[in-house]
């Protein structure tokens, strides 16, 4: 869907051996600025970016170019490294893979499940896995194709047995799951959080803010009337203290651009 206005014109005058024209097409700014509205509304109504990571910048850099596969993620860097090391990690909002892989390869994770909505981001992460030596059966690492706020799916996700996991993350995804599942959609996401870690298990969750759910609401109308009815407010301390979690760590940052905290939480014994 481009948003490009051609219209076949009528002639000169009635009886007139002059062709049809084609009316002179939108303005390019407006007609870019319609493709993205349609492709937020279609292609990346999630936050479903790919190419994602070729615009968030590297941990050891300011600049916006994309970072080398062996560069650790800059909220990662960020984090002490025994938060993950040993530890079961499901990543939620996985996009290509960069936090699952990173935290194998750098912060000392036993395993590794990322999770996207989009069936074209989970081939990227395989594909990536491929080309940084990881195989399809490793078992420290998996990705699929799933809705996590589907109701009861993380609680049958842990419950098959060989999937328990220590350390959750959500990195810049909380956005997207509050537009598309309203407050009540978040209060079970963090209630089921609370229910499928272990005492002492660990949430991080990197939330954005609310201007930034403003302007995802403007490229996609689809979005406003959840939008109008939300309630609840990131970085949503409250309602993670009431589903069971004491905040170990806040981290102010800012990274090229995306000034976002990372919250560190851990589920009461």
């Amino acid at each position: 869907m481009s948003g490009t206005a051609g219209k076949e014109g009528l002639g000169e005058a009635a009886g007139s051996s002059t062709p049809p024209t084609l009316l002179p097409p939108t303005a390019p700014e407006e007609t870019a600025n319609a493709r993205n509205k349609a492709n937020h509304r279609t292609v990346w109504p999630y936050g479903n970016y790919r190419s994602y990571y070729s615009f968030r910048p590297a941990a050891s850099s300011n600049t916006e170019s994309a970072p080398p596969a062996d560069s650790l993620d800059g909220r990662l860097a960020f984090l002490d490294r025994q938060l993950f090391a040993g530890k079961r990690l499901l990543d939620i909002g996985t996009n290509s893979g960069k936090i699952a892989f990173d935290a194998l390869r750098h912060m000392g994770a036993a395993s590794v499940v990322g999770v996207d909505i989009d069936p074209l981001l989970i081939e990227d992460a395989w594909r990536i896995a491929g080309e940084l030596g990881f195989a399809k059966g490793d078992d420290r690492l998996n990705f699929f194709a799933a809705n996590v706020m589907d109701e009861g799916w993380l609680e049958e996700f842990v419950a098959s047995g060989t999937r328990r996991v220590d350390v959750i993350t959500l990195f810049s995804i909380t956005k997207w799951l509050h537009l598309h599942h309203g407050d009540a959609g978040m209060l079970r996401l963090f209630r089921s959080l609370h229910q499928v870690l272990p005492a002492g298990g660990v949430v991080i969750i990197e939330p954005q803010e609310w201007d930034n759910y403003k302007r995802a609401v403007k490229r996609n109308k689809d979005l406003r009337e959840t939008f109008k009815a939300i309630k609840l407010r990131p970085p949503f301390e409250d309602e993670m203290r009431e589903a069971g979690f004491e905040l170990e760590q806040r981290i102010e940052r800012e990274e090229g651009g995306f000034s976002r905290p990372l919250l560190v939480w851990q589920k009461v014994a």
